[in-house]
């Protein structure tokens, strides 16, 4: 391969590599500068909504006081206090499009639960996910979800554990479905408004080291079809 060449594709790699790995510094909600006494459900959507969103069944808790017992007790990440749903329909929307790297989510109310999150861009589905969080420490979610402006949570107790409540119930001989008990925490919520227009994902930087080595091995590829000729020597 002639230099010029591999000097070329040496430029062009290290151009990609740069570009998947800047971006926008993040933003993490902490919730700790929420002003609250106790469990506030609305206390998100004061003054024009926390962070510029709207919160929907979210609320703030000071994990210290007394009554914030099991999972509640155990969700905060950072300082003293985390976010949680009151309400099984939890979601957080955004007028400006932004990118969700991930948050800490704690079970609240039993010991394993099944999240799931559903991220849109104008009411089309672009990416989900699910995680088990448990009641005795916070999960921690890291993605890289871009273009979006909502998010919509789902929560059940992990099946396993439903399974179990429905048999030790039918053994009792109480026959009432067990709560599905999808309650949550979540802290430390990072968020980036770097771009605020919908595209599409940049490639990972190993992907754009595989592009690289790609482009490398055509241009061996087309040496070996094309050699070099000998130049005669002329007395």
């Amino acid at each position: 391969m002639k230099p010029s060449i591999l000097t070329s594709i040496t430029v062009l790699l290290a151009v990609l590599v740069m570009a998947g790995t800047s971006g926008a510094t993040p933003t993490v909600l902490t919730f700790d500068d929420v002003t609250t006494s106790g469990f506030e459900l609305n206390v998100l959507n004061d003054n024009g909504g926390y962070n510029g969103f709207t919160w929907h069944s979210l609320g703030v808790m000071d994990t210290r006081i007394s009554y914030a017992t099991y999972g509640y007790a155990n969700a905060a990440t950072s300082g003293n206090y985390a976010a949680f749903n009151w309400n099984p329909g939890a979601s957080i929307t955004s007028q400006d499009y932004f990118t969700f790297l991930g948050a800490n989510f704690t079970s609240a109310e039993s010991v394993f639960l099944d999240i799931v999150l559903y991220a849109y861009r104008d009411s089309e589905l672009l990416y989900w996910t699910k995680l088990l969080a448990n009641s005795s420490k916070p999960t921690k979610l890291e993605v890289s979800w871009s273009g979006i402006n909502e998010i919509i949570f789902g929560a059940t107790v992990y099946e396993p554990v439903m399974r179990m409540m429905s048999s030790s119930a039918s053994m009792s001989g109480d026959l009432t479905p067990p709560d599905s008990g999808g309650y949550f925490s979540l802290d430390n919520v990072a968020i980036s408004f770097g771009d605020n227009t919908a595209s599409a994902p940049v490639p990972e930087p190993a992907t754009m080291v595989l592009l690289g080595l790609g482009l490398i091995g055509l241009g061996g590829i087309a040496r070996k079809k094309h050699p070099h000729k000998p130049i005669n020597a002329h007395c």
